[in-house]
């Protein structure tokens, strides 16, 4: 079955599809205390383990103990962007050098909610996409952008082991400053290579090329 995926549109409204990501001086907040459940931290160890292991699939090392990853059920915090409620933040010194990484529970609930479903579906929870974002922010001091990746009657189709999702568009980069996605397994790919610098694309061609997968022709 093929599915035609708005990756955009894949944040799940009723979970706090409005909370941005952002970044904030951490010098304006004390870090928070850890909330997380044994649950909650299972899933954020095998999100590390992916993307290290992903990593060093491009013969890259990446060492994700460095900074604290918190679970939090704040919403008091104010980012640099001037917004309150939030997926993920990354706590920064005035050098944007990051201190640690803020997750906020209320996305756990959908994903751990929905863990067989999203496997059945091959698709990434959300939080794989926020805490692959705060680590642009924290490990690579990324700013937030905006860039989509499209070509006029052409789409990606992924073809999966139970199922194949037709793109439309993705965007460029994590970095975008959306509500959490969830990606397809294939795309995780791509998405960890921009974050680490490895490989970026400019065109929704390129992005098919890296991850193995087809470009149709979009359905009118």
């Amino acid at each position: 079955m093929q599915k035609t995926v708005f990756l955009f549109l894949l944040a799940v409204s009723i979970l706090s599809c409005n909370r941005p990501f952002g970044a904030i001086d951490g010098l304006d907040y004390e870090i928070p205390d850890d909330e997380s459940t044994t649950e909650e931290r299972q899933l954020i160890n095998e999100i590390k383990a992916d993307i290290i292991q992903t990593s060093v699939s491009f013969g890259i090392k990446l060492d994700l103990d460095k900074l604290p990853i918190i679970v939090t059920s704040r919403q008091d915090i104010v980012t640099s962007e001037g917004n309150t409620g939030f997926n993920g933040l990354c706590f920064w010194d005035q050098n944007k050098k990051g201190k640690a990484i803020l997750l906020n529970k209320a996305p756990f609930r959908y994903d751990l909610y929905k863990a067989e479903s999203l496997k059945k579906a091959e698709l990434a929870p959300q939080t794989f996409h926020t805490l692959l974002h705060e680590i642009g922010h924290c490990y690579f001091g990324r700013e937030h952008e905006s860039q989509i990746l499209q070509r006029d009657g052409k789409q990606i189709t992924i073809h999966q082991t139970n199922e194949s999702y037709n793109l439309p568009f993705v965007t460029t980069s994590v970095m975008d400053n959306t509500a959490g996605s969830m990606i397809p397994y294939s795309l995780k790919k791509y998405y960890v290579a921009e974050i680490i610098g490895y490989f970026r694309a400019s065109s929704l061609d390129e992005v098919a090329h890296f991850i193995n997968a087809e470009m149709t022709d979009r359905p009118e």
